[in-house]
């Protein structure tokens, strides 16, 4: 169990209204289970305020499962929130090289993660271990926020709800350790 807050507050000449605040307060809790011995499940649960934006609460869940002494099959989904911070709703960034206003109609973001992986670990006589994990995620974000050309005469730049983003990939990572000497080495690849 824990808590979690974020409390951001600006002031000056180029916030709107010279002073603005946003507040995020958040409460979450996880529990661990072994229906089996080579079985973990751990379900969490985020349950938050914040003072701007409805905040929604967020379930994750967690498993991993042990094949064998050599390979771990994980798994994990979780649901995210965030809100849109000060700078996005109301800070004027206007001087020689930069014109970005705020978007004060911004909508707080929602999104899906499901990661999937497997750890392969081995040993070669005693002296040297070998550890393989490729693993895949899946990102689905409503209501991302960007920041976005809406007037390229005039190089207007402005913070923007661009709808839905999604994107997915895979990760390939290896580590081999030989007495204190570890060497790592991986590859993603990432599609929008």
């Amino acid at each position: 169990m824990g808590y979690d807050i974020n409390f951001e507050n600006g002031k000056g000449r180029r916030i709107e209204g010279n002073s603005q605040s946003v507040g995020d307060y958040a409460a979450y809790a996880t529990i661990e289970y072994r229906p089996l011995s080579r079985l973990v499940l751990r379900p969490g649960i985020r349950a938050s305020y914040n003072t701007r934006y409805g905040s929604p609460i967020t379930p994750s869940f967690n498993t991993k499962y042990t094949i064998n002494s050599k390979v771990n099959l994980r798994a994990s989904y979780a649901r995210g929130f965030r809100a849109p911070s000060i700078k996005e709703l109301n800070l004027f960034f206007v001087d020689i090289n930069h014109n970005i206003q705020p978007n004060p109609d911004l909508k707080a973001e929602l999104s899906d993660n499901v990661n999937v992986s497997i750890q392969y670990n081995t040993t070669f006589k005693n002296k040297v271990a070998i550890k393989i994990e490729p693993s895949v995620f899946y990102n689905d974000i409503r209501n991302m926020i960007s920041l976005a050309v809406v007037d390229a005469t005039t190089q207007l730049y402005n913070y923007v709800n661009i709808g839905q983003y999604t994107n997915a990939g895979a990760n390939l990572s290896a580590e081999v350790k030989v007495a204190n000497i570890s060497v790592q080495a991986g590859a993603s690849f990432t599609g929008v």
